[in-house]
């Protein structure tokens, strides 16, 4: 008897259909993202610790020696910031200048974000000053974004830190 070779069943591939365009599902949020990005001016001399007297934060850029942050007790006595410090103990001797600590700064800042985190799950750090929360979806457990808004900057006063704040929306890419 003689054998009779087999050969594979010859598979087609199906024609190629057009397929359309993936489409993502909705996200239930049409408006956007909502967010508050706080503003922490003094930061510079609150990271540097409490003070008795009216207090400055200076900063070296080459030769020259500029005021950088001003505290308002300072601010009150005429020193502003960019001025050289020179020129602000000429204006305020009982002002206390402060070198800038960066490292100081973006440890403060950290703490406040890991402490933001009370408000929302979705914190970013804004080096050097700023932080951006996002508060989609937050707002009806704090009886609304402003009463959000004004529990956040009581919670950075109670800290001992002067904030400004501003929300905004935005749209989904």
């Amino acid at each position: 008897m003689r054998r009779r070779a087999c050969r594979p069943p010859r598979l087609t591939a199906p024609a190629p259909e057009a397929l359309p365009p993936p489409t993502l599902p909705p996200s239930g949020n049409e408006a956007g993202r909502r967010f508050l990005a706080l503003h922490l001016p003094l930061l510079p001399v609150e990271a540097t610790g409490p003070a008795e007297t009216p207090t400055l934060v200076w900063r070296a850029e080459g030769p020259a020696r500029r005021v950088v942050a001003v505290e308002p007790r300072a601010a009150a006595l005429g020193v502003a910031v960019g001025q050289s410090l020179a020129d602000a103990q000429a204006i305020a001797p009982a002002v206390q200048p402060r070198p800038e600590n960066n490292a100081a700064e973006a440890a403060r800042l950290e703490a406040l974000g890991l402490w933001a985190l009370r408000f929302t799950p979705l914190v970013a750090l804004d080096p050097p000053d700023g932080l951006l929360l996002d508060i989609t979806g937050v707002e009806p457990l704090f009886g609304g974004e402003v009463a959000l808004r004004d529990r956040v900057l009581r919670g950075l006063a109670r800290l001992g830190h002067a904030a400004q704040a501003a929300m905004a929306g935005g749209t989904l890419l």
